[in-house]
C-alpha cells in the first residue's frame, strides 16, 4: 500500500488506485507528465491553476522562486 500524508489526497493510502500492472516506470512516466504538464482543471492549489492558465510565463517564474525557497538546499 502506498500511503500518504494525512492532509492529501493520498491519506489513507492509494490501493484501489493500484495495480500490478504499474511499473515503477509507468509511474515515473505519470509523475513526468504531471510535473511537466500539471491539470489545471482539477487542482490541489486553485490559485496555482488560475495563474497557470492566464499567465504561464509567470506561473513558471512563480513555481521557480517557491522551488529556490521551499525545495533547495542552501
Amino acid at each position: 500500500m502506498i500511503t500518504g500524508p494525512s492532509d492529501s489526497p493520498y491519506q489513507g493510502g492509494v490501493q484501489g488506485n493500484w495495480s500490478a500492472a504499474m511499473t515503477i516506470s509507468s509511474v515515473l512516466i505519470s509523475l513526468t507528465s504531471l510535473l511537466t504538464d500539471p491539470n489545471a482543471s482539477d487542482p490541489l492549489v486553485p490559485s496555482a491553476a488560475r495563474l497557470f492558465r492566464r499567465d504561464r510565463r509567470q506561473y513558471e517564474e512563480k513555481a521557480r522562486e517557491w522551488t529556490r525557497k521551499f525545495a533547495m538546499i542552501q
